[in-house]
């Protein structure tokens, strides 16, 4: 059974997701609305109520989570490195990042420094 809390909580991230990819996809963001349009034959036992999302925090979650991708090296490369504690994931990004040349997330903002 869904709660109203849990109902809120989903609609928020429905609404964030649908926005994230209309952004993706290059689409214009419609203005929130002061006061929605209701469709009569639709509003009877039903409930209005408003959806917040925040297109940043959305968007920085969702470009800096982390995916899994898989990787072919030689078997003696996987045993020395697993020998040392090697962490793939830190060492394949860092060597990714440097070789695209880019030192620091596009997805987050630069600071300044003023």
């Amino acid at each position: 059974m869904v709660d109203f809390e849990n109902a809120q909580r989903q609609a928020a991230e429905a609404l964030g997701l649908h926005v994230y990819e209309m952004e993706k996809d290059g689409d214009e963001i419609p203005a929130p609305s002061k006061s929605p349009q209701i469709d009569p034959e639709t509003a009877v036992g039903f409930m209005v109520s408003p959806v917040t999302v925040f297109p940043d925090l959305v968007r920085n979650e969702l470009d800096n989570r982390a995916v899994k991708i898989n990787l072919t090296i030689p078997a003696w490369l996987k045993e020395l490195a697993e020998a040392q504690g090697v962490n793939y994931s830190k060492v394949f990004q860092a060597a990714l990042m440097d070789y695209l040349g880019v030192y620091q997330s596009p997805m987050q903002p630069r600071h300044t420094g003023k």
